[in-house]
């Protein structure tokens, strides 16, 4: 195959990348503009209008009316602070972490994504017009290199070639700076109309959120944190009821009441399993079993000693 034709192919193939590069870099540009435009208020005296009407059912406990007013606005600001009262239940501090990292997971993430396909056709396009360069100064070249007669007309498309894909690389590359420019500054300002509005927010929100359980004991209901704990259980010390039982035994075996001594003894076991919950035993009810059996029956012998 002839190269001059094989040079004609690759020129081909470098124009249409050429223009394939540039419709993608004006779709992803026009996508990030408009998502910018859409997350952001124009100005930030719609946001602080937006901030007012939340303050006011926020600060009368409205959080119902607060959440529709979110939910009618599709802009980064509403839908954070609908997250944030959608969620109240679990604690200002949780709230507070799961809105940024929402704004930054959600927000800021996806104009990055969009954003960085800007940079790599930025990049893109003059690397294949310097492609384009190459390929047409080689075909420049290996017309001279057959030592006939050169037509300077061939000549001349080859170079025209090569210096028009340079052009074209260039002419994608450089409005895309300017734009990702521009670009840049708007989401700076987003940050900056939404780094102000979360604040004051919160401040709305943290107090409306203390506010609620004082509403709930006004009206007869104890928050759930507020709510009283129950008593604990009197603690018992098995040493004094066994020491009781003791005494008791002794004078009903003396007397001759068996049957009073076993109902005595068997409500005395049932108190001790309920002390067992709340007081750790070990060797003080070792201690108080032996008390209790060398009191119903004799010792027989000097060997027989309590346990230290």
């Amino acid at each position: 195959m002839d190269f001059s034709a094989v040079t004609s192919i690759v020129g081909n193939v470098i124009y249409i990348a050429l223009a394939l590069i540039a419709l993608w870099g004006a779709f992803c540009v026009i996508m990030v503009w408009r998502r910018v435009g859409q997350a952001r208020f124009r100005n930030e005296e719609e946001q602080t209008e937006f901030l007012d009407k939340l303050d006011e059912d926020l600060a009368e406990g409205n959080f119902d009316d607060a959440l529709k007013i979110c939910d009618e606005d599709d802009r980064a600001m509403p839908q954070l602070a609908l997250l944030a009262i959608a969620n109240r239940a679990t604690g200002y501090a949780k709230v507070r972490s799961m809105v940024v990292e929402h704004f930054q997971r959600d927000v800021l993430s996806d104009l990055e994504y969009r954003l960085s396909w800007v940079y790599t056709v930025i990049k893109s396009a003059p690397m294949v017009g310097l492609l384009g360069t190459v390929v047409g100064m080689m075909g420049a070249f290996r017309k001279l290199s057959t030592g006939d007669k050169v037509d300077p007309v061939q000549l001349a498309d080859d170079i025209s070639f090569a210096l028009v894909t340079t052009a074209c690389g260039l002419a994608i590359a450089i409005p895309l700076v300017l734009c990702t420019a521009s670009i840049n500054v708007r989401i700076r300002k987003l940050e900056d109309l939404i780094s102000a509005g979360l604040t004051r927010f919160f401040e709305t929100f943290k107090a409306a959120l203390l506010k609620a359980p004082a509403a709930k004991k006004m009206d007869g209901k104890l928050a759930p944190e507020t709510a009283p704990a129950k008593p604990a259980m009197a603690m018992i010390d098995p040493v004094m009821l066994f020491s009781r039982c003791i005494d008791t035994t002794k004078s009903c075996t003396m007397s001759g009441k068996a049957g009073l001594t076993s109902v005595l003894l068997n409500r005395t076991a049932k108190r001790m399993r309920i002390a067992a919950r709340n007081v750790p035993l070990n060797m003080r009810m070792e201690r108080a079993r032996w008390d209790a059996r060398s009191a119903l029956v004799p010792r027989s012998g000097a060997g027989s000693r309590a346990p230290k």
